[in-house]
């Protein structure tokens, strides 16, 4: 796959080429961008370098023109195991645009845990964006996966989620606070959050989840007909217009969500783990 996207210098008006580490990508000639999740080897955990690596490509496929539609997907087992407490903690994208991005809302802000700058730039992503789950999703990962990243959801017979957070000393984040209740009602989402079980692929789908459960060899071609089919529309400004319009009536709400979860993360973070690197 190759691998090179572009980084945006506004300031200077001119562009840089940078060789994704964390993820392969590829744009098809229909317009269809492919995101795939990179490192199996840690189940593609949410490593400082990916998470920032989630805002290069929400850049550049916004800015790309080719770019109609962008499908994210993982390699290996996991679709996202959640944040990486472990393993490798560089950032491979270029200091100087890491600033420049997180100056304009497009990158990690300290102290963020339960990712306020990631969330909103997936919400206000102008175009439209479907994950293909191929495997496990945990914690943040899940929530990647269910919690209003993207516009479509299809699944994997081999996905399934977990919500760890109350056995880890943590609480809800990412948004889904709001959202999953919001879509599949409080008693359930109690139930998800504070029990923290594994959901099949079938019963996420059943609780409004997501929208397609379909067998491993086949989920890259089931995602990419609805790919297809919506690059294929004669208005794709429709596409981008009522996108915005949905998300909107909620989107001036999620920041004050996401202000109140980092509140109680750092509250729960502070009596239950005094430090995030002794969650394991």
């Amino acid at each position: 796959m190759k691998n090179s996207v572009l980084l945006y210098d506004d300031e200077a008006n001119t562009t840089e080429s940078y060789q994704l580490h964390s993820m392969a990508f590829e744009v098809l000639p229909s317009g269809i961008a492919i995101a795939t999740l990179n490192n199996p080897d840690t189940l593609n955990a949410l490593t400082p370098n990916l998470t920032v690596e989630f805002f290069v490509v929400l850049e550049h496929a916004k800015r790309c023109n080719d770019i109609k539609v962008i499908i994210w997907t993982g390699v290996g087992r996991a679709f996202c195991s959640g944040m990486a407490l472990k393993g490798d903690k560089t950032i491979y994208v270029p200091q100087k645009f890491v600033d420049m991005y997180t100056k304009r809302g497009m990158g990690p802000v300290k102290n963020d845990i339960a990712l306020k700058a990631l969330t909103l730039a997936f919400w206000r992503f102008p175009k439209i964006s479907i994950v293909a789950v191929n495997g496990l999703a945990v914690g943040g990962g899940a929530n990647i996966c269910l919690a209003n990243y993207h516009d479509f959801v299809i699944l994997s017979t081999e996905s399934r989620f977990k919500y760890p957070f109350v056995s880890l000393g943590l609480v809800p984040e990412l948004g889904s606070s709001r959202i999953i209740p919001l879509i599949v009602g409080m008693a359930k989402a109690k139930e998800i959050f504070l029990l923290g079980e594994w959901i099949s692929a079938e019963e996420t789908k059943r609780i409004g989840l997501a929208n397609l459960v379909v067998s491993p060899n086949d989920l890259m071609k089931e995602t990419m007909k609805i790919a297809e089919k919506l690059v294929s529309q004669k208005f794709t400004s429709s596409l981008t217009l009522s996108k915005k319009l949905i998300n909107s009536h909620l989107l001036s709400e999620m920041e004050r969500v996401l202000d109140e979860e980092n509140k109680v993360i750092h509250e729960a973070v502070k009596i239950n783990v005094g430090d995030l690197s002794n969650v394991s």
